[in-house]
């Protein structure tokens, strides 16, 4: 049995393999957090079509993933 910290672990060495950090500052991970997507298993339970509509508002502005980044969500959500 995993823990919350031992999931947190994961889900920050998943970011740093896709070079979003391993701190969390990435536009991945930011994205992801933003849409509630706090820990690995959220992100093996994305749909295509959910990663194709992740993106967050920040300062009346919203940001999008590009192509790049929603194909490595799919690498490692299948």
């Amino acid at each position: 049995m995993t823990t919350k910290v031992d999931r947190k672990k994961v889900f920050l060495h998943a970011m740093d393999l896709m070079n979003d950090g391993d701190d969390g500052s990435g536009e991945i991970c930011k994205t992801l957090r933003n849409n509630g997507l706090t820990e690995i298993e959220d992100i093996f339970a994305l749909s295509n079509d959910q990663i194709d509509d992740l993106s967050y508002k920040e300062n009346n502005k919203r940001f999008t993933l590009t192509l790049g980044q929603r194909n490595m969500l799919r690498i490692l959500s299948a």
